[in-house]
């Protein structure tokens, strides 16, 4: 994906599902996910109960999002997003423990 000052005409997209037998408490697909300064995020909830996002305030500005079951919820990356790593959290309800990607769900800016 190549960034540019504009930022990525491409939406990227995130899944949310589970619980599951192998994931009790969800699953987010993919765990890392690039994105460019400006670009959209959708998180599509895959799930059978309703999803709370808590996402880093430096990336974008609606840090708080509700994604119901079979519903989607859409953020865009801030122009002034830092550059690098940056942990966010996806807790589906009466599951105990966050939803996981494998590891915390993070989502990298590449400012090249």
């Amino acid at each position: 994906m190549a960034c540019t000052s504009r930022g990525s005409s491409r939406e990227e997209k995130v899944f949310i599902y589970g619980p599951t037998d192998h994931y009790p408490d969800g699953r987010v697909t993919p765990g890392n996910k690039i994105v460019c300064r400006g670009q959209v995020v959708i998180w599509r909830n895959f799930s059978k109960a309703p999803a709370t996002l808590t996402l880093p305030d430096a990336v974008f500005d609606n840090v708080r999002l509700a994604v119901g079951p079979g519903q989607h919820a859409v953020a865009r990356v801030r122009p002034e997003a830092p550059e690098g790593v940056h942990r966010y959290e996806v807790q589906l309800k009466d599951c105990k423990e966050l939803a996981r990607g494998g590891s915390d769900p993070v989502i990298i800016v590449d400012g090249s």
